[in-house]
């Protein structure tokens, strides 16, 4: 959901605890499994961040980076190592490869989610701005105060929406499984309608009092580079999305019910996902066995027919030279053939 902004609604839904967990009051029967192998609570909400790693050829060590949205535009420099202890690693694209979350204890990797070859910082955020300014252009979040110095808003615009618009600059393949799979649904939450829609409304001018910036760090973040470190020419080696508990908040405006809906729709979702995929990659490698047998059959006929018509030609050339026209053989010594009498 993003912003954590301090105003918390009375009666608010609390979370299942890990308690009733460890006791079998709960049961996970739709889970999905972060990158680590950790089962991801399913009555519980998430804030999305990104966290990317950097080299330069003119420096020696490496850094790390962490762009979310809290409101505002959050970017700051941190260590390279993992994230600490109670977040989940949803999401990784690499050089070859891109890594997801999954409805089974094992991650699925995929080629088309790599991440684009010499992706640079300066590059990243350019084509950031763009799509972040798109977002708050959007009237039913722009009326309700959403605007380039807090884009922030839990229904149209929230944490996960700009984790994924981090993801289409940073490895587009991804974007389709990303949207359709590790997102909150707004519509599963309740938030884009009645009562729900008024409360994340609430929530999101609260948020503007406390978390708005007087300027956006999408503007400001090569202040964070000082003058030996050089900001836009670091080159992006990974991208990774972390979800971390935020579930004291969205329950002001969500419910338990409604979040375990939304966790059964991302078990649906992935598992459903992996299940076309596969069935297509089934059926193109068919299709190109089914295609290279054809290929092999047509070209062995060919190499047959090749065989058969000198032996062909042998023959018709053979019957040629023995047939003996009618004419011929009644021709008489010296006789015209026009002038052959039967």
């Amino acid at each position: 959901f993003g912003s954590r902004w301090p105003c918390i609604l009375e009666h608010m839904d609390t979370p299942t605890s890990s308690a009733s967990l460890r006791r079998g009051q709960h049961l996970i029967t739709s889970p999905v499994y972060d990158l680590d192998g950790s089962a991801i609570k399913d009555s519980h909400a998430f804030h999305a961040y990104l966290r990317l790693s950097l080299c330069h050829p003119a420096v020696n060590d490496t850094h790390a980076m962490i762009i979310e949205l809290s409101g505002a535009v959050s970017v700051r420099v941190v260590e390279t190592e993992h994230e600490h202890h109670g977040t989940h690693r949803v999401f990784q694209a690499k050089a070859d490869s891109g890594l997801s979350a999954c409805e089974k204890l094992d991650s699925w990797e995929r080629p088309e989610w790599a991440l684009r070859e010499g992706m640079h910082l300066n590059q990243f955020f350019s084509e950031l701005q763009q799509l972040v300014r798109k977002a708050v252009a959007n009237p039913l979040s722009s009326k309700r105060g959403a605007c380039w110095e807090h884009p922030w808003d839990p229904t149209y615009y929230n944490c996960q929406h700009f984790v994924g618009d981090c993801i289409e600059v940073l490895a587009p393949g991804a974007r389709l499984f990303y949207d359709d799979c590790l997102m909150h649904k707004p519509h599963l939450l309740k938030i884009d309608k009645g009562s729900g829609r008024r409360e994340s409304a609430f929530a999101a001018r609260a948020s503007q009092l406390v978390m708005k910036k007087k300027n956006s760090m999408l503007d400001t973040w090569t202040t964070l580079f000082s003058a030996d470190q050089p900001g836009p020419e670091w080159v992006i080696t990974s991208a990774e999305i972390y979800w971390r508990d935020c579930t004291i908040y969205a329950a002001a405006v969500t419910k338990t019910k409604s979040r375990l809906a939304d966790h059964s729709e991302m078990h649906h979702r992935i598992k459903e996902f992996r299940r076309k995929v596969l069935l297509q990659e089934a059926r193109d490698e068919e299709q190109q066995q089914q295609l290279v047998l054809e290929t092999r059959n047509e070209g062995q006929q060919e190499q047959q027919e090749q065989q058969e018509q000198p032996v062909l030609e042998t023959g018709q050339q053979g019957q040629q030279e023995q047939a003996v026209s009618w004419e011929d053989e009644n021709r008489k010594p010296g006789q015209c053939p026009t002038c052959i009498i039967a």
